[in-house]
């Protein structure tokens, strides 16, 4: 027996069932599989309210469904102050937290390989971080629909003189494509924006190369190939925080393995079982 070890009786393994559901679970859990560990928990002896919270909050938090897994640990909020902190900004949908989030799923996508979906993060990534630079610089919001493109255009053709406009139409020329200032913003268009102005010089090169990869993304997703590797691996990924790094403060630790932290705290032996 190990110290302080429920006794095990012959008539009696409920003991070592709950040592093997808390293999399965942690394993789960360390694999970031929040939805497998919640199934696994609640039909086992282990299960209380607190731990099925924090599960249900890691799912819904990968899911980018923050208001969801906000509701999840609001009754623990006097003990989960800290993720309820964490997930404010989220809720708020404040662009640099979101890219960060973004960071942080995609780090876990490539960690267990799954690359196609890694490539998708990198790509939203991309998006999300020249949505927030845009809005920084030029006081404007991406067109979320079809009908608010040509309001973005204008505001842009407008914005400091119209010179980073030029910029763009200019770089456009000289590479021999058309622009045409009408619907959606490319990602190379709105690079080409920011590029006018030299407070970006340190984001813009690798900002350049990540939109290589989200191109790589696509040519493979429209003839339905998948990704068995990344080229350059330590490249993109050094890119990826580089980037982060330029609009907000990066912790040593990604918020999901805190959180796998608190629930690994908690799984412990039933005195009841």
């Amino acid at each position: 027996m190990k110290p302080l070890q429920a006794r095990v009786f012959q008539t009696d393994v409920g003991v070592l069932k709950q040592e093997f559901d808390i293999k399965v679970i942690k394993k789960q859990v360390d694999n970031y599989n929040y939805g497998g560990a919640l199934s696994s928990l609640q039909e086992s002896a282990l299960a209380n309210d607190r731990l099925i919270a924090l599960l249900k909050y890691g799912q819904y938090r990968m899911n980018f469904d923050f208001n969801r897994a906000f509701s999840e640990i609001q009754p623990f909020a006097n003990v989960e102050a800290e993720l309820a902190s964490d997930i404010a900004p989220l809720r708020q949908r404040d662009l640099s937290a979101i890219a960060k989030e973004i960071y942080f799923n995609a780090l876990i996508k490539y960690h267990k390989q799954q690359y196609s979906e890694f490539l998708v993060e990198v790509s939203q990534f991309q998006e999300c971080v020249l949505a927030y630079l845009i809005k920084t610089k030029f006081q404007i919001d991406l067109p979320d629909s079809y009908a608010s493109t040509s309001t973005f255009w204008r505001d842009v053709k407008q914005f400091d003189a119209g010179k980073p406009y030029k910029h763009l139409a200019d770089a456009y020329q000289q590479r021999g494509w058309e622009l045409s200032a009408r619907g959606f913003p490319s990602r190379p268009a709105l690079i080409e924006l920011l590029d006018f102005y030299s407070g970006y010089v340190k984001v813009i090169p690798s900002l350049r190369e990540l939109n290589e990869y989200c191109e790589q993304r696509n040519r493979r997703l429209h003839k339905f190939e998948g990704v068995s590797e990344i080229e350059d691996a330590d490249r993109l990924l050094s890119n990826l925080r580089s980037i982060l790094r330029n609009i907000v403060k990066i912790p040593d630790r990604s918020p999901f393995d805190i959180l796998n932290q608190k629930i690994m705290s908690l799984l412990t032996i039933s005195p009841n079982p």
